[in-house]
């Protein structure tokens, strides 16, 4: 979820057929042992489709204390998300996903009076979105991607109809090698009082050796080195934004807040099974930033932050 890591995953998969040739007969005695019947429907029609994919996602993050530019305070941030999706086959490189995502966040300043005067401009939000992602073929190498969602960003106590935030997408993916799939989208969000946020979605899969693979993830990249089977382990980094609307009663009543970070991290991933993942990463937000606007839109306040040690797990179920 964009204001959420956003967030998106995106692949594309390619299939092969083989055609054998009968054994020849006379000419006089034809074998249509093997023929088709000519009454029956074609093989593209009774082909059974797949059941449709679930998985469960749930992590969680925690970042250190971070002073800001100013000199005026610091924050620290806790997250907690957890999303559900279904993925429909309808057809060979072709699928639908819908999805659910929740994040919860937990902002603690202390003294941050170059935002505010209170020192303490807003506290715990809520983010939830609902998303579709569908994938087709273009042709024997290239497919495309369409991505759309309606997500509630909010701190407790503000307006939820104020606080609707929408998104949408395209890109596209061609496999240039075996080993090399490249491609690029691009990803539109609204952003309540602020302009929309426009941010590209690469599409890269590279895979430099047996072990060793460089892919997109999210609005970012990541290296990552196959151990075993089980272990995987590397660098990632992606630029991350989420804006959300402020409650009536705060310090900046009906306004909006957007927090917009680079984190780049070490990640380690264990697969115990095909259903199974668990993962953990730590590093550090090389960018950090809040941006205050009021309900008119006015910009009243945008300070960086001092790079932060951050950490974080997550694990994911698929069924």
């Amino acid at each position: 979820m964009p204001t959420t890591h956003t967030a998106l995953a995106l692949t594309a998969l390619l299939t092969s057929a083989a055609i054998a040739q009968p054994s020849a007969q006379p000419a006089t005695q034809p074998d249509t042992r093997n023929q088709p019947d000519p009454q029956s429907p074609p093989a593209e029609i009774t082909q059974t489709r797949k059941a449709p994919s679930h998985s469960v996602t749930i992590g969680g993050s925690y970042a250190d204390t971070a002073d800001f530019d100013s000199d005026a305070g610091d924050l620290q941030i806790a997250r907690l998300r957890a999303a559900v999706d279904v993925t429909f086959d309808l057809g060979p490189r072709r699928s639908l996903t819908l999805g659910l995502g929740s994040e919860r966040s937990w902002y603690d300043f202390t003294g941050a009076t170059t935002l505010d005067a209170s020192g303490d401009p807003f506290g715990n939000v809520s983010d939830t979105e609902l998303f579709l992602r569908y994938l087709a073929p273009i042709n024997d190498t290239t497919s495309y991607f369409a991505i759309a969602s309606v997500g509630i960003a909010a701190e407790d106590g503000a307006d939820i109809s104020d606080s609707f935030v929408y998104a949408g997408g395209l890109g596209f993916s061609t496999k240039a090698s075996d080993t090399f799939t490249w491609g690029i989208g691009v990803l539109v969000r609204t952003q309540l009082e602020d302009d929309a946020l426009v941010i590209p979605i690469p599409q890269i899969r590279w895979a430099i050796s047996d072990r060793w693979t460089l892919e997109s993830q999210r609005a970012g990249l990541r290296l990552g080195y196959a151990h075993s089977d089980s272990l995987t382990y590397g660098l990632q980094g992606e630029f991350a934004s989420r804006s959300f609307r402020l409650k009536d009663d705060g310090p900046i009543p009906d306004g909006m807040a957007t927090d917009r970070r680079v984190p780049l991290s070490f990640f380690a991933e264990y697969k115990p099974s095909d259903s199974i993942t668990i993962g953990a990463n730590v590093g550090a937000s090389v960018y950090s930033n809040i941006e205050l606007i009021d309900s008119a839109g006015n910009d009243i306040a945008d300070d960086d932050l001092d790079a932060s040690v951050f950490f974080g797990i997550n694990a994911r179920i698929a069924f």
